[in-house]
């Protein structure tokens, strides 16, 4: 898996846009289920941090709704492509990377392991079953009163021999929160597009910065 991400955008409306490209190099197709977590803990870590502190960032609600991954009621991450499925947990009942590992998702939604999720805590979290897709039941959202819920939206992708497949996210940072218009083409020419544009507009930034080396770094 390839994971490009890019800042896209102006001041005023800014998202930052990721893709995942999932190969397959084998010559034998190929099941994968791409997991694309929310979780409350940010890259950095408490005692490093860039404008915002590290450390925890609480979610005491987490939802899916139409095609948008909302935090504490807002909308954090736009779906390019629909998912497959969107699971949820409070923390309670673990967190959702470990039923993902331990395949918790995968079992049908009236076993033991799903049951149990639903009936653990004040605020069970909603499995829907991947048979009825993300959204069929119109609730797929749950609380948590620690602030550390998790979930994820998972991708079950059958890859060919030698085939390539790209999911994406629009991630909002400032301006409006909405999902980006792909236009007439597929989500794979718009993700490239994107990326081009953002190398685009650094070059035309970089192009007036001039750096004066001594004749040992002109090699540079």
């Amino acid at each position: 898996m390839t994971t490009t991400v890019v800042g896209a955008g102006n001041r005023e409306q800014s998202r930052i846009i990721a893709s995942y490209t999932l190969a397959n190099t084998s010559d034998r197709t190929r099941a994968i289920t791409l997991a694309l977590a929310a979780r409350p803990f940010q890259v950095n870590p408490s005692v490093q941090f860039l404008n915002t502190p590290g450390g925890v960032s609480p979610i005491h609600d987490l939802a899916f709704t139409a095609n948008a991954i909302a935090v504490n009621g807002k909308p954090r991450a736009f779906t390019l492509a629909a998912a497959d499925e969107f699971i949820a947990t409070p923390f309670d009942a673990g967190m959702v990377v470990d039923h993902l590992a331990s395949n918790a998702s995968s079992v049908p939604p009236e076993s033991g392991q799903r049951a149990g999720l639903r009936r653990r805590g004040r605020h069970s979290p909603t499995l829907p079953s991947p048979a009825n897709g993300i959204g069929a039941k119109g609730n797929n959202a749950v609380h948590d009163d620690t602030g550390l819920a998790s979930g994820a939206l998972l991708y079950r992708i059958s890859l060919p021999p030698h085939a390539a497949r790209v999911i994406g996210l629009a991630i909002p940072l400032d301006g409006i929160a909405q999902r980006p218009v792909l236009g007439d083409g597929t989500v794979e020419t718009w993700l490239s597009t994107q990326r081009d544009m953002a190398a685009a507009a650094w070059r035309r930034t970089l192009e007036d910065v001039v750096l004066h080396l001594p004749p040992q770094g002109r090699a540079l």
